[in-house]
This record gives C-alpha cells, structure tokens and sequence, in this order.
C-alpha cells in the first residue's frame, strides 16, 4: 500500500511479476511436453507447410531476441522457395525456436546466431531436411555433450545462476525430433 504512489516501483513489481509468471508457464508447458511424450500420448500433426513460413514465424521471435542481446542473427535457407512440405509445422518451430533460443541465450553480445537448412535427402517426391543452428557462444564441454538431451541437465554449475532454464528443452527437442523420425546431435567446442 505504501509504494501504490511511486509508479516507477510499482511499474518494476508488475514487470518482474510479468517474467516470473513467463517463466513457470514455460515450466509447467515443459513439464506437460515431457509427460505427454513419456506416456505417448503426443500427437503429431500433419500441416502443409512451406519453409518460407517457417522462417517468417521464427524471426519474429530470435530477431527480436539477437537484437536485444546485440547479435548478428541471420538465416540461410538452400531449399527450393515454394515447395511444400508435410509435418507437425507447431512441433518443428517448437524445436527450432528452442535450439535458436538457446544459441542466443548463451552467445556474448557482438556474436552471431545462424540457421542454415539444407536439403539432406530426395527420393522421388520425398525430401529429408537439415536444420543446423551454429552460434559463436560459451561452447559446451565434451564431457557433457553425452548427456545434453536428458531431462533436467545443465552445463557448469557456475553457468546455472548466469542462464537459467528448465534442463527440459534439449530433452524435449530430441524427443519430438525422434518421434518426427529424425535425429539431432550437437558438435561443440568450449569458446568456440
């Protein structure tokens, strides 16, 4: 009651009050994400898609991320503009909007984040793509790269009060890429 007056103080309660109810709700959707996969109750869609689309949707979000973390953040796309394509299009930008969101998270101001998506595979109609997120951030140490698609792991204790997150995006990300029929490894080098 007596700070009601200061509306500089209370417009900072109601923006940290905003951010932490951002955050559990990412919590309990991760959560959810993982529960449904676990008991295979996820449904996978089947949209018609372009990647011109997919593409749209996601740069709305990390520009705006790259931006206000000082990055170059850029997108080279080598498919063919216009083709369609079949899939659960709110999965894979889930996916890609996790790996990109991480990249920008964990790259120093004046860095770059990429999104490079390639046509792997072609059999007859059929098209296999690569998406590739490659940033110039902190780097993730051999020792942990084995286990970075479990639940609830992180890097270095000293990296968990810098960045904070759930340990359930990577874990989600390699279940949904596997239910989708894929797969997703990371290469990575400390530094680099």
């Amino acid at each position: 009651e007596q700070n009601l007056d200061n509306k500089e103080l209370v417009g900072e309660y109601v923006i940290k009050a905003g951010l932490a109810a951002k955050y559990l709700l990412a919590l309990i959707n991760d959560i959810l994400d993982m529960s449904r996969i676990e008991s295979g109750k996820l449904n996978l869609r089947q949209d018609d898609f372009t990647i011109e689309s997919v593409i749209q949707d996601i740069n709305t979000v990390i520009y705006e991320q790259a931006k206000t973390r000082n990055l170059s953040y850029e997108v080279i796309n080598k498919t063919k503009v216009g083709n369609y394509y079949v899939g659960d299009i709110v999965k894979v930008k889930q996916i890609l909007l996790n790996l990109l969101s991480n990249a920008v998270k964990f790259t120093a101001p004046g860095g770059y984040v990429r999104l490079l998506i390639n046509k792997e595979r072609c059999s007859g109609s059929m098209e296999t793509l690569k998406f590739s997120v490659q940033d110039n951030g902190v780097g993730i140490e051999k020792k942990f790269q084995k286990k970075i698609f479990q639940p609830f792991e992180q890097g270095e204790s000293g990296l968990k009060s810098t960045y904070k997150g759930t340990g359930l995006g990577l874990a989600i990300c390699k279940n949904l890429v596997e239910i989708m029929g894929g797969s997703i490894v990371v290469n990575s080098v400390v530094n680099v």
